[in-house]
Formats: structure tokens, sequence, C-alpha cells
């Protein structure tokens, strides 16, 4: 209602939304909510009672039904005149009349739990607020999210709002320490609903309004009309089976308000959304659905199939048992005081025989749908069992749900233990060690109903793999957990969606894709928008803002080196939102921005922070190139999507596989391994090779032919994966087949299958990717940063080159050997080093050599090598020897003691090369001694060397000896 006075327009707009407020906060709310209430109000200081019984008339004239009047004044009203007004206001219009006069408001305003309203709206000082009347018994998280959303000014009406809203909500709905806080949760949860947009947030808004008013002010009335609208929507349009369960429980508490008198809702209404909803699920099935998705279905359509039969629902019954909220209260304490909840059961059932069938269906399907939450079943299963005892199939439910469960809980258990150890060792900075008890929570979580541990564990792992520097390992856990969300359809863990994304695209970026990492940001960013509160708060959402500087990053670079690619970049951050953002943190870097960035400077600071080469995924050949254990990972493929997804597999694959080798000791050489993937596998002939390897003595080598996700089976797609890295590795490896596959097998029996095998192949999780974040063709518009730069990724320390002894050697055994060698050669050459010795060309080339590191022992054994095979050649001997009696005579040739007639090799043969490819033929000879062989077709002989060297003592281990090589006379 208007009102005179002649208070100024701000002090009017105070005093019109502070009664709103206090409605919405305080007791009379929660008691006028089943009523048809007015609320009205004046700021006439004179004759306040005769203006209240005039606006009593129009009110109740207006033909609107009114059962209560609610009136604000901001002018006392007398005790005796107001009891006169109320008795008025019943006799002569039959309604219930409240006054809230400036006495009434002042004091309610003094309560603690309200006095955020006088200081809001009346610039009350904070400091005059009173303490609270009693201890305030919530949790300090509840708290602090009432205190954020009384503190609300705006509703964005995204669903991570809706989400964070929802704890709160259902907290002060289910608690009694909350309860008075309910009615204001109320009004935030219709404000929210107001500005909505989003089909999706719309009906969850209205779930969560309906159930709340129900369980928390014992009617429904208020919420009939959002109840009849979700219905409406959802048999309309929504396939989505959370939402689907969300109506089948709405259903549920219709059928028990209906019941008790709570609603004007009919039972003609309920039977018609329980047959469309029982209607679109069985068509769903029809449709052959994975199997999670059809677990899901089968249980619902078991539970609308042992819904109440409705033929019989009357208000006869509304005066049996508790209501909801007295329900709820019981349920919640038998839980506190662990004692079996007990429901009782009146109704008969819908179609028991039905529901009872599709629960052994959905039994024998248990175990191809791991993420189906067995346990949720289980309970509601309990809770109807007095209805189902008598059912034929009663035991083999109940037995295969126990089973179920206690597996579940099993695990469950062992995912908790695993995940304490991994966040203890994780704090210690022990990476590696938690990332395998993180992978033990995983499996172990990887259920339905511990769905959220399992999603959490691979955020986790990506995180891990990130700190690692392994990306592409890092991205794939991302996507993957981002892919579980959705399988799940848990809508309370949609928020993991924004955090899948957010770290799949800084894994983009740290992997050098910088095109595909702005893609992904977008993707990421929509996400956050659309599924976090309060999304831009940077307290809140950190990891947000690291992002924002990486895509800043990106740009800088983009505008200064590669202008064609900027302006896509730029088109993309305006799509969604961000330049100004973008813009405005690269504005704050101004004091560098005449600093300038070659692109040497940029390749060689991404490699030191262990980001590959800027733009790798922009020419017509994508790159991926990482460090780890010593060796470096350069893997390519064409830039098209078929070919490019197949490499992300590929390289998230061989990272897993060396962070679990970083204690397998695989014996790896440090060197360079290229491999070039093609996605044609299909193409090839059934008895092509897959995997070539490629001469090359600098390098390991490969042409690999791999499959389209598309073309196989899931676990065909793993083995092919797995034998793939088997190949490429053991050519790396300096270890026998047999003692490298005792390696492998040793990680396999830890686990290692599970986790290059997380649920869905990489190209399958990709497409959770909008199609511009693909290799494709018209993304290439550029080249990468630093053409013929040499790229160095660094490794993360713990994935450095392994320094400790290699398997086999030991220091006494390596320095009897050294003895031996110097014992067993120098009579072999004991004419040969004087000759030499006086030969100063020859002399250069020792002094060279040592300079490079060459011991005494290691000059020796080169010489005589290289005078043995001239003898063995002048010998006529056949190499390699054909009989025993051949072997034992070459032994002969080149080991005896040399003779003054034996064969003269000229100074001029022994050159430095000459000298290291001798050294070179007898390093393979010392591989045999600490069982090691190389594997590869043609040796890398400086990784031989070089591993030797760390791990073999090969350039320090040596014994006092008699100076071999003194100056000549």
């Amino acid at each position: 209602m208007s009102s005179g006075g002649d208070q100024g327009r701000d002090a009017e707009s105070h005093w019109t939304n502070l009664p709103n407020e206090i409605g919405a906060a305080s007791s009379f709310a929660r008691l006028a909510t089943s009523d048809a209430v007015v609320l009205a109000c004046t700021m006439q200081t004179d004759d306040v009672p005769s203006k209240i019984k005039k606006d009593l008339r129009t009110i109740c004239g207006s033909g609107a039904p009114v059962d209560r009047v609610v009136y604000f004044t901001v002018t006392p009203v007398a005790v005796a005149k107001r009891h006169e007004l109320i008795e008025h206001a019943r006799a002569e219009h039959d309604v219930a009349l409240d006054i809230w006069d400036a006495v009434a408001l002042a004091s309610h305003l003094a309560d603690a739990d309200l006095f955020y309203l006088a200081e809001q709206y009346l610039n009350v000082p904070a400091e005059m607020a009173p303490p609270p009347a009693e201890p305030d018994l919530t949790p300090a998280w509840y708290q602090q999210q009432r205190t954020r959303w009384r503190s609300k000014e705006t509703q964005q009406a995204s669903f991570g709002e809706l989400m964070d809203l929802r704890k709160g909500l259902r907290y002060a709905t289910f608690n009694d320490a909350a309860r008075a806080d309910l009615a204001d949760w109320l009004s935030y949860a219709r404000a929210l609903l107001a500005a909505a947009t989003y089909p999706e947030v719309i009906l969850h808004a209205q779930y969560e309004i309906a159930v709340a008013t129900l369980r928390g002010t014992d009617t429904l009335r208020p919420a009939d009309i959002l109840v009849r609208s979700f219905f409406e929507k959802v048999l309309q349009d929504v396939t989505d089976h959370g939402l689907l369960e969300d109506a089948l429980v709405l259903g549920q508490y219709c059928v028990g308000a209906i019941r008790r008198g709570l609603t004007e809702i009919t039972r003609t209404e309920i039977a018609q959304w329980h047959a469309g909803l029982l209607r679109k699920v069985r068509t769903m099935l029809d449709d052959q659905p994975y199997p999670n998705t059809r677990a899901h279905l089968l249980a619902l359509s078991a539970r609308l199939r042992l819904f109440p039969d409705l033929a019989d629902l009357t208000q006869a019954e509304q005066d049996e048992g508790p209501g909801p909220a007295e329900t709820t209260r019981r349920v919640l304490q038998a839980i506190d005081d662990d004692e079996p909840v007990v429901v009782k059961s009146v109704a008969p059932l819908f179609d028991l025989d039905g529901g009872v069938a599709d629960l052994v269906t959905l039994c024998q399907h248990l175990p191809e749908a791991p993420l189906f939450p067995v346990d949720a079943l289980a309970d509601v299963f309990d809770l109807i069992a007095p209805a189902l005892v008598d059912h034929a199939e009663y035991r083999t439910v109940r037995d295969a749900l126990d089973e179920a469960t206690g597996a579940l809980a099993g695990q469950a258990a062992k995912a908790d233990r695993a995940r304490n150890r991994g966040m203890a060792l994780l704090a210690a900075g022990r990476r590696r060690e938690a990332l395998s008890e993180i992978h033990e929570a995983k499996v172990n979580w990887w259920r339905g109903d511990t769905s959220q541990g399992a999603v959490l564990a691979m955020l986790l792992l990506s995180d891990i793999y990130l700190q690692l520097n392994m990306p592409l390992a890092a991205k794939n856990y991302a996507l993957q957990a981002v892919m579980l969300v959705g399988s799940t359809q848990q809508h309370d863990l949609r928020i993991y969606i924004a955090r899948g994304f957010l770290r799949a695209a800084r894994s983009a970026y740290q992997a050098g894709t910088w095109l595909t990492a702005i893609h992904v940001a977008k993707a990421a960013l929509a996400a956050h928008q659309a599924f976090a509160d309060d999304p831009w708060n940077s307290e809140r959402h950190q990891e947000v803002w690291y992002l924002l500087f990486d895509v800043a990053t990106i740009v800088r670079v983009a505008r200064e080196h590669r202008p064609r690619l900027a302006a896509v970049i730029d088109a993309t951050l305006a799509e969604v939102g961000i330049s100004d953002i973008v813009d405005g943190i690269l504005g704050e870097a101004e004091a560098d921005a005449d600093v300038e960035w070659p692109e040497q400077t940029i390749v060689d600071s991404a490699g030191r922070e262990g980001v590959g080469r800027p733009f790798s995924d922009a020419g017509a050949t994508r790159t991926y190139t990482w460090s780890a254990l010593g060796t470096t990972w350069i893997v390519t493929s064409a830039n098209e999507r078929h070919a490019g997804l197949a490499a992300e597999r590929f390289a998230a694959a061989a990272q897993v596989v060396l962070v679990e080798l970083a204690d397998q000791d695989a014996v790896l050489l440090p060197s360079r391994i290229e491999i070039e993937i093609r996605a044609d596998a299909a193409e090839l002939a059934a008895d092509a090779d897959r995997v070539e390897q490629l001469p090359d003595n600098d390098a390991s080598r490969w042409l690999v032919h791999l499959s389209r996700a598309d073309a196989l089976d899931i676990n065909t797609i793993h083995r092919e994966m797995a034998t793939t890295l088997v190949t490429v590795l053991h050519t790396s490896s300096l270890l026998p087949f047999e003692a490298f596959m005792t390696v492998m097998e040793k990680a396999f029996q830890r686990g290692l299958f599970h986790k290059l095998a997380i649920g869905r192949p990489f190209d399958e999780v990709a497409d959770l990717l909008p199609e511009a974040a693909h290799p494709s063709v018209p993304a290439v518009l550029d080249e990468p940063l630093g053409a013929g730069i040499e790229v160095g990724v660094a490794a993360a320390d713990e994935l450095g080159p392994p320094t400790t002894p290699g398997p086999g050697y030991e220091h006494k055994e390596a320095l009897e050997a050294v003895r031996r060698r110097y014992a067993n050669t120098l009579p072999t050459l004991r004419y040969t080093l004087p000759r030499l010795l006086a030969d100063a060309g020859f002399r250069t080339v020792v002094a060279n050599l040592r300079t490079e590191g060459w011991l005494d022992w290691h000059l020796l054994n080169a010489i005589a090598s290289l005078v043995a095979f001239e003898r063995v050649r002048r010998s006529g001997l056949p190499l390699p020897p054909r009989t025993q009696a051949d072997a034992e005579m070459l032994h002969r040739v080149r080991f005896h003691p040399e003779e003054p007639d034996d064969v003269r090799v000229p100074p001029r043969e022994f050159t430095e090369d000459a000298l290291r490819m001798q050294l070179n033929a007898s390093v393979l000879v010392t591989l045999t001694n600490f069982d090691l062989q190389t594997n590869q077709r043609t040796p890398n002989f400086g990784a031989i060397f070089d591993l030797l060297g760390r791990r073999y003592g090969y350039w320090t281990d040596d014994v006092e000896h008699d100076d071999v090589f003194p100056e000549a006379p």
C-alpha cells in the first residue's frame, strides 16, 4: 500500500525494503506460509489507526482471498489501540492482523540474528551489535556461508551459485539449530529462481524450494505452483536421469503431502506425472543405453513401479503418522544414535512384480556398471523391505545388494586409508610416492556411491602429474574427471567439470600446445561461470587466475611474434568475454612491455620451466616434448584430428609409464626418443609392422602406426598402447628382454594397467572439448616458435637421470676388473707401445683423449683391440668363427703375449677416430660384464658411455698402475 508522510525518497527506500527482510527472517513468516498473507506499510505520522482501518477495507475488498494482513508503521501504536485494531480486523473482515510499529521493529532489529539488517539498511555501526542471546550451535562453515549470502547484493543465478546456496538451504531445513534461518534461505532461493535463465538451474531451484518448504515448514502449498512447473518441464524435455531421480523423489513428497492435507496438488495430477515418468524411463531403456546409464534407468523404473498405488490415495490418512519434518527428525536421530531406521509402509505398491523384476535385472548387470550408486539403492530397498519380503525374488535381490555394498564398504575403507597416506606424502614433498597412493584411492573409489572421491582423486592426480612436468598425463586425468562427473549425473559434482577443464587448459599450456590451450581455456571459463559460485573471486578460485596469467602470456607472445595466431586468439577470448581481464593483466605488466622477448629467449625460458615449445600445435606437424629419467621424448604427428589425438593418447600413456618406472630401474639410456605417430593401423596389411624402428646412431627413432579410438574396443586400445610402449622402452633400455619384462611385470603388478586404462580412451574424453580445441587443418596458420632452435624441456627433480649405481655394479668388483685389464692387455702390446710412444703424433692423440676423460685402461683397450683386429684379419681366420677350434685359435691370436715378429701396425693408424671406434666395440663387451646389452639396431654409443660413466664408474674407476704413457725418450 502507498503511505502518507513527508519522509524523503532514501528513507522510504530503506523502510520499504526493511520489512520484507524482517518478514523473510523472522518467525511470523514461517507461521504465515500456509496462509494468504498481504504485507502493508505506511509512513503516515498522524491518526495511524484510521489509516490502518482504511487500508484493511481496501485489501479485504479486492476480491482476492486474504487470511492475514501484516502491517508496518513507523509511528508507534499504543498497546490498547493495537488490540482494538486486531479485534476490528477479525470482526469486520475475518482476517488476522499483525501490527509492526517502530518500537516492534527496533526491538527485533536489536536481536542478534537480525542486527545485520540494521547495519545494512539503517547504517547502524557494527560495534553496537548485541551479543547473541544464546550460543550459535551451527558449524563454522554454515555461519560463514550464511554471512556471505546475507551480504550478497545480486544473484548470478548460475548453477554453481545454486549448488552453493543449496548447502545452506538444506542445512537449515534439516537442522533445528539453523531452522530460524530457513525463511532467509528460501527467500534467497526464490530470488535466484527469479533471476535464472538456464532451464537446468530453474528445475533444480524449483526442486530445492519445494523440498525445503515441505520438510522445513510442514506445508507444500507455497510451492505448489513450482512443483507443477517442474513436472511439466521434466516430462517434456528432460532425459538427464539425475533430474528424473529428483522428479521421483518430489513425487513421493507430494504423495505424503496429499495424504496429510498439506498441498492443493491432486491425486490425478500425481498419477499423470507418475505415468509420464515411467513411460519416459521405459522408452529410454528401450534405446539400449551404456551400462551405467542402463543401471540408473533400471533403478528408476524399479522405484517408479514400487511407488505407492495412487488408486486409493485420499486425505483420510492425513492424521496417520508424523509429518515430513518429524519423520526427517526421527530418521536423523536414529542415524546419530546408530539405531535401525524404521519407516512404516502402509500403502500398496503400484507394480510389485515389475519393480522386483527390474531389481533382479539390475543386480545381474551391476558388475558392468561400476559408477552406479549401489549403496543408495540398497538404502531404499531396506526402507521398503516390509512390502517386498514376501516376494519370491526378495532374497535374490537382498543377497546381491548385500554383496555389492559389502565390497563397496571394504573398497571405500581402503580408499580412505590410501588417500590419507597420499596426502601425508604430498605434504612431505614426496610427490611420486603420493601419486601411487592416490592412484590406489582412485581405483577403490571407482563406484557411483564414492564417485566424488574418485573425481577428486583424478583432479589431484592431474595436479601432481602437472607438477612432475608430465602435462599430457595431467590433461588426460583432468578430462577423465570431467567424463566421470557426466557419467554419474550427480548434480552437486558439476563444479568439478569446471575444475577439470581448468586443469586441462593449464596442462595444454605446459605441453606447449598454446592454440589448444586457448580453446580449452574458453571451455573451462564458460564452465566455471556456469557452475562456480562467485566465479571471479580470486581468493576462492585461485586456479582460474593462474590460467588467466597463462592466457595472458600466450596473448603477449602471439601479438609480438605470431600476429596471425593473435587474431584467432583475440577472437576466441572475446567469445568468452575475458578480453578486458587479459588486457588488464597485461597492462599491469607495462613495466616490462618495452623489454623484447626474442624467440630464443622464450623457448629457453619455457623449457627451463618444463613447458614445451610454444605454439607446437600451430604448424603442419604437432610436436610434444618432455624429459624424464634422462630421456628426452619428441612425439610428432600430422596436425589433423585423428593423428593428433592418437599422438596425445600415446604421449599421455608414455608419461604415466615413465613416472611409474622412476623407482623400477629399467636402465634407460640418456638419449632422445623420437616417435612419429600415424593413426592408420587399420589401413596396413595384417602382417605389416606397426612399430617400426628407424636407424639412427644418435637417437631412438620410430614410426608408430596406431588405431583410431573409434575403430577398436577400449581394452584392445589399451593393450595396443601398452605393447607399443614396452617395445619402444625396451630398445632404450640396456636390460636384456627377460630382465626388462621383469621390471615391467612389477610395474603392472603395482597397478600400471589401471593407471593407463583410467576410463575411456583419450580420444573419447577429448570429445568433451569444443571442435576448435582439436587439431585441424584450418588451425595451421603459422609455425611453432623458434624454428631450428633446440628445445630442452626440464625434467622435474624427481624424474631426473638416475645417479645411483646401476644393477650389477659393485665397486670392488669393478676395480678388480680394471686390474685384470691392465694385467691382460699390457703383455699383448709390449713391443707396440714403445714404438707408438716414440711417435709425436700418437702422443698428441693420447693427450687429446685424456682431455676427454679417457683413463689409461681405456687407451690400452682401444689400442689392443685395433692391434688384435689387424692380427685376426691377417690370420685368415673366419669371422665369426665357424667351429670351436676356430674360436680357440681366434682367442690365442688376439690375446697372446706380443712377439717381436708379430704384425706391426704403423702409428699413423692409431688416430682418435680409430681408437674411438675400437672403444665403442669394446664397450659392448663391457656391458655384458654387468649383464647388460644394447637393444638398438644401431647403438647410441654416446648414451651408453654417458650411462656407464654416471652409474657404473666407467670414467672414474681406476687402480694404481705403472705409468703406461710416459714422455717419449
